[in-house]
């Protein structure tokens, strides 16, 4: 169904014939033919989208054979369940230290007046 872009003319001509005899009983006649074209225009598009997440998802003839191929080579179909030993671990690698950070340092203690006037400033910002 992905192939052409009759799909595209079929479904905006299906979208824009729905449309126009849904609203030629409510509107006038040139405003029904209108919004018909409006609608033609966007399901087009709708279209293009449809048929490019079709593309995406379906599976495609390159595909199925480049699973075989990796099948035949037996990649992908045995699992390493062999871990190294403990001791070999510990030796080849440093033992865990944890971060040190430096300290931050505080400023010096501030007067009651200090700190008011800081408020002060702050709350005018």
């Amino acid at each position: 169904m992905h192939g052409t872009i009759k799909w595209n003319f079929m479904f905006g001509g299906a979208g824009a014939a729905i449309i126009l005899l849904v609203s030629i009983p409510h509107n006038v006649w040139m405003t029904a033919l209108t919004r018909s074209v409006y609608a033609f225009v966007i399901f087009f598009l709708l279209a293009f989208v449809i048929r490019w997440w079709l593309r995406s998802i379906a599976p495609t003839a390159d595909s199925e054979t480049e699973e075989s191929k990796v099948e035949e080579a037996g990649l992908g179909n045995q699992i390493d369940l062999q871990t190294p030993d403990d001791a070999e671990l510990t030796e080849a690698e440093d033992p865990f230290q944890p971060m040190q950070p430096p300290k931050l340092a505080s400023q010096s203690e501030q007067t009651p007046a200090e700190m008011a006037n800081a408020l002060r400033r702050m709350s005018e910002e």
